[in-house]
């Protein structure tokens, strides 16, 4: 069975004031836990974010919003839409 993980990162951070992706828990910030452990699972790998330019040292497929502002249901409307197995996994960075 092929599967592709999703990986949702569009957040605005409005309440945050920063990436919460970007943010280090221990060694690691939380997109690299959560593509390290995509990466157990499958090595069809799709984050969808609308800033590209902070995620490009992860080399990643990316995707952006097809329409921005809409929040997860957008990224996820995005992330199927770029898919090409059958089967995805929909997880949120935050």
């Amino acid at each position: 069975m092929k599967l592709t993980v999703i990986i949702l990162a569009g957040g605005k951070s409005s309440r945050m004031g920063q990436n919460k992706a970007l943010l280090k828990i221990g060694e690691q910030t939380i997109i690299e836990q959560l593509i390290q452990f995509a990466k157990t699972i499958s090595k069809d790998i799709i984050l969808v974010t609308n800033s590209p330019e902070e995620y490009q040292s992860f080399q990643v497929e990316m995707v952006q919003d097809i329409h921005p502002g809409l929040g997860p249901l957008a990224g996820i409307e995005a992330g199927l839409t770029a898919t090409k197995t059958d089967f995805n996994l929909v997880i949120a960075c935050d």
